[in-house]
């Protein structure tokens, strides 16, 4: 095969997964249109990267990618809360399996990450016995448990993947994603109907997709950008990045752009100071055009949401009176359940991933959380060091939104950076 005839396979793969990804928008409650296009839309990825990868785990991986947008419904299209079962959920769980059965759980190797995590599940549970709502605890506890049995078995050598092409299809998920973005965007402004998860605040309109909360498209298309950025594909850089770019824009959500916007900054000192003896006028001119870069991206985001953009929608509110429930419940919290939090408390759940564990799992629980996350940050510093940066995006995003790990991509990042990089070169990416 030449490479016209490859360049033309591929550009008509992207308007396959491009079309489908917008008719989702239009079937995602209707069971006889949704279940069958899903199976056939996946059945389609499988074919197309079967012969690229060498285990089943890892086309597992390639359809836990595929299927994040729409991993917010069923697999039939409907509440996830009706039946919490998600075509994510079942990539999830054969990835699991097929993992075991490659590896045998006696070859699995457990380290300190692994061993902390699983006593951190273990308490977990036991804050069941405790919560609001049994059954609204058992679907966060679910997302906390996939998390946790990631990084309990993909680290410390157990998987071998190659990172960088990983990153790139979910750099190519987030662009496909990003068009249906900007046509659902367009469909409401040119007709007024409402497809996808669309809503109108006092200051402004915010677009979700199928994403059950627009900080997490914010975040989830925002990674996508920095993975770019980091890889540094010419042709995802000059056609991909500005589409992203600009449904991330679209979501009027601040947090992605704003923690990609601050990671980049540092990203640019940290390069300029290496340059500082070698290459003076490069960090002269980067300590220069840094706080320009910032500014021009606070402008952008700010024309979409212009009379709130600074303020904290809440957000230090919240923070201060959960702090007055923790004064009765510091030690074990108020327990799961992230739905039944405002029905039983009366207050916003905190947009921070440490006062938000704090407040529902207490000091005990949060303390697990802080070690946890710093493990993993040695883990992909040691595993992935080049790629570091896209786990410090959404540790950052997750200080200003709630439950990030009910966002799912989360466990896909952790799948990628916490695996053995196959495809690094010594010193490659150091």
């Amino acid at each position: 095969m030449n490479i016209n005839s490859k360049k033309v396979k591929q550009i008509s793969f992207q308007l396959l997964f491009i079309t489908i990804y917008v008719l989702f928008l239009f079937i995602q409650d209707k069971t006889f249109f949704f279940l069958p296009i899903s199976i056939i839309f996946f059945m389609t990825v499988y074919k197309i990267y079967r012969s690229r990868f060498n285990t089943i785990s890892e086309i597992f991986v390639v359809l836990l990618i595929y299927s994040i947008p729409i991993s917010f419904f069923n697999i039939f299209g409907m509440s996830y809360g009706s039946f919490p079962l998600s075509w994510f959920n079942l990539f999830f769980l054969l990835f699991l399996f097929s993992f075991i059965v490659n590896k045998s759980i006696s070859s699995i190797m457990l380290n300190r990450l692994s061993l902390v995590s699983i006593m951190y599940s273990l308490y977990l549970c036991l804050l069941i016995l405790i919560s609001f709502d049994k059954i609204d605890a058992i679907h966060q506890l679910i997302n906390l448990i996939m998390f946790i049995v990631t990084i309990t078995l993909v680290n410390n050598k157990n998987i071998s993947i190659n990172s960088r092409d990983f990153l790139t299809i979910f750099s190519d998920v987030t662009f496909f994603v990003s068009v249906a973005v900007i046509f659902q965007y367009g469909y409401f402004l040119f007709s007024g109907n409402i497809i996808g998860n669309i809503m109108f605040f006092s200051s402004r309109l915010a677009i979700g997709y199928l994403f059950s909360d627009f900080s997490f498209l914010s975040i989830y298309l925002a990674s996508g950008l920095l993975i770019i950025i980091l890889t540094n594909k010419r042709y995802y850089l000059h056609y991909y990045f500005p589409v992203i770019f600009i449904a991330c824009i679209i979501t009027s959500a601040r947090t992605g752009i704003v923690a990609l916007a601050i990671i980049y900054v540092v990203i640019l000192i940290i390069k300029s100071l290496k340059h500082l003896t070698s290459n003076p006028l490069k960090y002269f001119f980067s300590l220069l055009i840094t706080p320009a870069i910032l500014l021009f991206l606070l402008f952008i985001i700010k024309q979409f949401r212009p009379n709130d953009f600074n303020l904290s929608s809440g957000r230090f509110e919240s923070y201060i009176s959960s702090f007055h429930l923790l004064k009765e419940n510091w030690a074990l919290g108020l327990g799961l359940g992230v739905g039944s939090y405002s029905i039983n408390t009366g207050q916003v759940i905190p947009h921070n991933i440490f006062i938000q564990f704090l407040v529902q799992t207490g000091v005990l629980g949060v303390t697990f959380l802080i070690i946890i996350l710093s493990l993993i940050t040695i883990n992909i510093y040691q595993s992935n060091r080049r790629y570091l940066w896209i786990w410090f995006l959404i540790l950052l995003g997750a200080q200003f939104i709630p439950d990030i790990f009910h966002s799912r991509f989360i466990i896909v990042v952790a799948i990628i950076l916490l695996s053995n990089n196959t495809s690094t070169i010594k010193g490659k990416d150091d």
